[in-house]
């Protein structure tokens, strides 16, 4: 069983973070025979993990929503900790194949790299709650399980790298550190998830157009 953190993390800013559905769209029908309890649960986590803070939320809080009693919530999972190493894990684990599933598709080191930008803006505006979870609170999860999702992290930057160092040894791209050309294009595109805003004027796809016209740029100094 994974013991939870003691580590408590700072409330997000809702007025900052439109995206963040307010809590009374997350009240959920405790008699509704049209959803599966456990994504229920996990749908009420999220929300309280990303706005509150994981440390912050108690069983008690992650509770009532749901019109259960925080002892209860044990019938449907292990500890608060499982559920946010499974909420992070499947996150992970679904952009990972999605990415890796799309540069295969792509015949050259370009294809390849605006590939993998559309995917990962992609999915970090469509599951913008998750990114923001899986940025912020993979400090709050015990060793083991941090271990687990840093080997995933791990495998996803190993996917950029392996694009990257093509283009510089074939001088599609000109960087000349290779570490710091992954930094710096994964701290772009993951920004994503702490300010897009479905208000904004500019649109994903126009989003998308822009940040690998930046990457590329970046890439090629």
């Amino acid at each position: 069983m994974h013991r939870a953190s003691t580590q408590v993390s700072a409330p997000l800013d809702l007025a900052k973070n439109p995206q963040v559905p307010k809590m009374e769209h997350l009240r959920v029908d405790p008699s509704s025979e049209t959803r599966d309890r456990h994504q229920q649960i996990r749908d009420t986590a999220l929300h309280l993990f990303v706005t509150e803070g994981y440390g912050n939320v108690s069983l008690r809080q992650l509770a009532a929503p749901l019109g259960l009693s925080a002892g209860s919530l044990y019938n449907h999972l292990e500890s608060k900790q499982s559920l946010l190493f499974e909420m992070i894990n499947d996150h992970l684990q679904d952009l990972l194949k999605s990415v890796e599933r799309e540069v295969r598709k792509s015949k050259d080191v370009l294809a390849q790299l605006r590939s993998f930008i559309r995917v990962h803006i992609k999915v970090h505006i469509q599951h913008q709650s998750l990114s923001l979870l899986s940025n912020l609170e993979l400090r709050s999860l015990d060793a083991a399980s941090r271990a687990e999702i840093k080997l995933l992290l791990k495998r996803y930057r190993s996917c950029l790298s392996n694009i990257i160092s093509k283009g510089m040894q074939s001088g599609v791209f000109r960087s000349q550190h290779l570490p710091t050309a992954i930094q710096t294009v994964l701290a772009m595109l993951s920004s994503v998830a702490f300010w897009f805003d479905e208000t904004l004027p500019l649109g994903s796809s126009q989003l998308t157009t822009q940040l690998t016209a930046m990457v590329m740029g970046a890439l090629s100094t």
